[in-house]
């Protein structure tokens, strides 16, 4: 997998109905700050402090590690939630946005709550006339959460429901991006799968 793979998934109603966009998919073998794209997205689980693909956007978002990190004060502040479908954007000193999508408390999100936050997050990213490209992490896959199975289907169908109840919105690219090529290219399998 030279970086990327795509795929375009049909918004409509029905599989027999000729969809009138689709929505395009990408799997890319990456780090979420080096991916080009306008919005990038990861989850947020109530007063949880950022870790791993979060504190790498939180670092981006404060201009580095050396100062304060504005995600991580204002999770210790608790005047950053993160409730169920709940989405934050921050701007980023290079033009970009981050987004950070509300997961709920620890251990309440399951395959119905990642559907009901890429809904979320599709309804509102649409709505932004300029950034037509999300790149995200497979939000509930991590470590100690769902597997890769369990949540790519849903992942997916949130964003295609979100497209299919708003023709205005302009979001046309998702991007997900994972670091271990293993765990991208069963991603990659999985994607594929919920295309067909």
């Amino acid at each position: 997998m030279a970086g990327k793979k795509r795929l375009s998934l049909p918004v409509g109603e029905g599989k027999k109905e000729r969809a009138k966009r689709k929505l395009a998919v990408e799997v890319v073998w990456s780090d979420i700050i080096k991916v080009r794209a306008d919005v990038l997205l990861v989850g947020h689980y109530l007063g949880v402090l950022p870790q791993t693909a979060e504190r790498k956007l939180d670092e981006l978002v404060s201009g580095g590690s050396s100062g304060p990190l504005i995600i991580t004060e204002l999770t210790r502040r608790a005047a950053l939630r993160g409730d169920l479908g709940e989405v934050v954007f921050f701007p980023t000193p290079d033009g970009r946005v981050v987004a950070l999508g509300g997961m709920g408390s620890v251990g309440t999100f399951r395959t119905a709550q990642v559907r009901h936050l890429t809904r979320a997050v599709g309804q509102v990213v649409g709505l932004l006339p300029a950034h037509k490209e999300l790149a995200t992490v497979l939000i509930g896959s991590g470590k100690g959460n769902l597997r890769i199975r369990e949540v790519a289907t849903p992942f997916l169908e949130g964003f295609v429901e979100a497209l299919n109840g708003n023709e205005g919105l302009h979001l046309h690219t998702v991007k997900i991006v994972e670091r271990d090529l293993d765990r991208a290219l069963e991603i990659l399998a999985c994607i594929k799968d919920s295309a067909q």
